[in-house]
């Protein structure tokens, strides 16, 4: 598509045509960071309204920070019992993720003979395009609204973030290149530790000070 839209431009300049129909419009982003992240309550409520496949589809996506394009292309082949090893179809990165608990007990209990991990009903591959249209509905199945799958990957990303991770160790998993998306992640982890200890230290602070009790007096220093 890069190539065609610069031939198309080409065209354009010389007079051969007057529009470029290979430009795509750009996608609508959320607070500067991407496509928003999806809730724990959108993750749970989720998986309980997903059928099998869209329950190892997250799974998937959530365990390893991958986009819909590389979780569609994975095999039996990818996941060798510990971990999952992909090539982003975006960046050529070869990406080995260990596997999450959960993603792992997944996958050892499926019966499935296909070849992917996550094949269509016929077992064939999903194009990327018919992949994101059907994930869209099984989200709206679930009565979720203002996410997108794509929001999966943040999603991954902020919870790494969360859990302590550093940013090359989110970058290990998610294969990211730069680090600027990472740093978004890694600062709202931060901010939400930080808001945590404040308040702790407030809350001890308070126990030791002459506030007002439930019934308006005051209580006496400790």
């Amino acid at each position: 598509m890069a190539v065609l839209s610069i031939l198309l431009a080409f065209s354009i300049e010389v007079g051969l045509r007057r529009d470029n129909p290979a430009l795509r419009v750009p996608k609508l982003k959320t607070g500067g960071a991407g496509y928003r992240a999806w809730t724990p309550a959108e993750v749970a409520k989720f998986l309980k309204c997903a059928d099998p496949f869209w329950r190892r589809a997250l799974l998937i996506a959530l365990c390893t920070g991958q986009r819909g394009q590389d979780i569609v292309v994975m095999t039996r082949g990818s996941y060798d019992g510990t971990a999952i090893e992909v090539v982003q179809q975006k960046t050529g990165r070869r990406v080995w993720i260990p596997c999450h608990p959960k993603l792992r007990a997944e996958l050892d209990q499926s019966s499935s003979k296909a070849l992917l991990l996550l094949p269509r009903p016929d077992g064939s591959a999903w194009p990327s395009n018919a992949f994101q249209k059907a994930a869209g509905k099984a989200i709206r199945a679930a009565g979720l609204t203002g996410i997108v799958w794509h929001g999966l990957r943040p999603t991954a990303a902020s919870t790494l973030a969360e859990a302590g991770c550093t940013e090359r160790e989110i970058m290990a998993i998610t294969g990211h290149t730069t680090s600027q998306m990472v740093q978004h992640y890694t600062r709202g982890a931060d901010q939400k530790r930080l808001a945590k200890a404040a308040v702790a230290k407030f809350t001890l602070h308070e126990n030791k000070a002459e506030w007002p009790d439930k019934n308006g007096s005051e209580k006496e220093s400790v």
